[in-house]
């Protein structure tokens, strides 16, 4: 059954807060941001950052500040408060003469004086894109994409340019997969450019004459032959693709993508604002996932390309969100508000996954806080051959959303806007490269947000990959030293003090510097930190899913063995060995180098006569 409706997901009403504001927006208050300054002992002085209004309160009233910090009436404020303090023991006086106190006193703002702070300006952005699609050994599943994409490219300005980034290895699927992206080109009269390992290699050596002292960071991020022959070099395609396209937004697809946009049946109308809090559903056999699916006729190019690189606001009235919404108001979470600013815009666009998600394992799956678990346990009842069960899934919110900050997932259809620095990531790696430059550009762009569209584009690999259950294997090895740059440049971003973006990245790479350079027993020791950091996180979700009044059965389980592997993970010490040390300090010096050399390369690119231009 196709869904007739356009990508306009919000509910009808004025995009604007001209006029008088809603009766109940004006009834929404929550602390604003505020300076702290110890007065006397027994006082604090607040400040509010935005209005410069001026309280001192009683010391202890700061603690209580995070009870305040999202949208509610005050009543319901009163109300949250008196049972969080019924957790506490009883509240610190009166909860009523708190609430008048901070009201009076300007520590709080209004929810249309909040919406007032972020610009409005006019939904439209340049029309020059860039679209890039990345393959690998498959021919099929490519020319399966290029097939979905053509009716949608016919409604569109002409992307300049179309890139093909091939990392086959064998010869006769890249003979192929060049002839098939040479006719898609010529029959939809659009200019491209065709990307195999040797084209990566010589473009490497042509940087390398450019730039001598860095011959060796530039093969690390674009050169395939600096891995061995097996090495999944999917980072290395990235940072071809945001290289060759600089200055121009981007849509990225990978080959075993199908641009036909499908709907959950419970999907929701309107948008929200949220830490990214994607839903997993699965599904016994592709049919049973394939019955709830349901076509939507959405161009899915121009839903990202009509918001990718708008202020926030903008994006709200592209997708035909009220603006003056009290529903999305009071949805904002608390960490949302913690990096939410005024200058915020969608620099990142993705969408929901139907079919395999792409992750790389499915611990996910039993450690999302979401609210579907006693469907997942219904799932692990119902298939009674959980060894051989593929991994159908669908992978996404049922809201439309934005968040700021997490991993910038790139399975199926990414938007990027490319016009600003967009930095080089981490060059091997299946899923982990998503991490890392997601870590890295909320760290230097804390105002990018990323729109996750609630409908889902096919993520078909030719093959179904099997579901991985929990396995008693003892205490799990620690982490592998290429993906301890994900923990090494996370911990890094978590520490960034710097107002620009030019001074966050210096930040960043002397924090792997620092990193490179430790001692083996202060390395040894930064790196177990980390592995119990993210150990305890882990169990954070797996432990409230455990305690879940349903839990019962297969996931009961898995639940408790992942539990216990985790605490053990926790209890024993990791302790690296030399060859792992001697990995981490070459990439995280590596990786230093390439994000200060990024922006050097990215104008060499768009300037220097020697740049390779993007045809085939």
């Amino acid at each position: 059954m196709t869904i007739s409706t356009s990508f306009h997901l919000g509910p009808a009403g004025p995009a604007g807060t001209s006029g008088a504001p809603d009766a109940a927006l004006a009834q929404l208050w929550r602390l604003d941001a505020l300076e702290e300054h110890l007065a006397d002992p027994g006082q604090v002085l607040v400040v509010n950052r935005h209005t410069r209004r001026r309280a001192l309160l009683g010391a202890n009233i700061p603690g209580l500040f995070d009870l305040f910090r999202e949208f509610r009436t005050l009543e319901g404020h009163r109300a949250h408060a008196l049972q969080a303090f019924a957790n506490r023991g009883g509240p610190p006086g009166s909860i009523e003469d708190l609430l008048e106190d901070l009201q009076t006193s300007g520590a709080m703002v209004s929810a249309p004086a909040w919406l007032e702070r972020f610009a409005s300006t006019p939904a439209q952005v340049s029309t020059d894109w860039a679209l890039v699609i990345t393959t690998c050994d498959r021919p099929f599943v490519l020319e399966r994409l290029l097939g979905s994409l053509g009716p949608h490219l016919e409604e569109l300005e002409p992307p300049q340019p179309v890139l093909l980034i091939d990392d086959s290895r064998r010869g006769e699927y890249r003979d192929r997969n060049r002839e098939t992206f040479v006719q898609w080109l010529r029959a939809h009269d659009l200019q491209g450019a065709f990307w195999d390992r040797d084209r990566r290699a010589r473009f490497t050596e042509t940087l390398a004459a450019a730039f001598p002292a860095h011959r060796r960071s530039l093969r690390w991020l674009l050169d395939p032959s600096a891995f061995p022959e097996g090495a999944m070099t999917v980072g290395q395609a990235r940072n071809l693709a945001t290289l060759l396209t600089a200055g121009r937004r981007v849509l990225s697809l990978d080959d075993d993508t199908v641009a036909q946009p499908f709907a959950h049946p419970r999907l929701q109308a309107g948008m929200r604002l949220r830490a990214h809090a994607s839903q997993l559903h699965a599904y016994a056999s592709p049919d049973a996932l394939w019955a709830e699916a349901e076509a939507v006729a959405v161009n899915p190019l121009r839903a990202h390309l009509d918001v990718l690189g708008l202020p926030l606001r903008g994006a709200f009235e592209a997708l035909g969100q009220a603006w003056a919404d009290p529903e999305w108001i009071r949805a904002v979470d608390l960490a949302t508000h913690a990096r939410l600013r005024s200058d915020a815009v969608v620099g990142l666009t993705s969408n929901a996954v139907l079919g395999d998600p792409g992750l790389g394992d499915m611990t996910a799956f039993y450690a999302k806080p979401s609210g579907n678990v006693e469907e997942r346990i219904g799932f692990l009842e119902a298939v009674e051959a959980l060894e051989s069960l593929s991994r159908h899934l669908w992978r996404g919110g049922l809201h439309s959303g934005i968040c700021f900050g997490g991993p910038l997932l790139t399975s199926t259809l990414t938007g990027i806007d490319n016009r600003q620095l967009v930095p080089c990531n981490g060059p091997t790696g299946r899923g982990s490269d998503d991490y890392l430059l997601g870590s890295v550009l909320s760290g230097l762009y804390p105002q990018v947000g990323q729109l996750e569209f609630n409908w889902a584009l096919p993520h078909l690999p030719e093959q179904w990959r099997a579901w991985q259950r929990p396995a008693a294997q003892g205490v799990p090895a620690g982490p592998d030293p290429a993906s301890f740059l994900i923990e090494a440049t996370a911990d890094g971003v978590a520490r960034l003090q710097g107002y620009g973006q030019a001074h966050r990245l210096t930040e960043l790479a002397n924090h792997l510097l620092f990193v490179a350079q430790e001692p083996d027993a202060q390395l040894r020791a930064y790196a177990d930190d980390r592995v119990v950091a993210e150990a305890l996180a882990r169990l954070q979700g797996l432990r409230a899913n455990l305690r879940h009044p349903a839990m019962r059965g297969p996931m009961q389980a898995d639940l408790a063995l992942l539990v216990q592997q985790a605490e053990a993970r926790v209890a024993q010490p990791f302790v690296p060995d030399h060859p792992w040390l001697t990995y981490v300090r070459a990439s995280c010096e590596t990786y230093a180098d390439a994000l200060l050399l990024w922006p050097q390369l990215r104008a060499w690119v768009r300037e220097s006569p020697a740049s390779p231009g993007n045809t085939l």
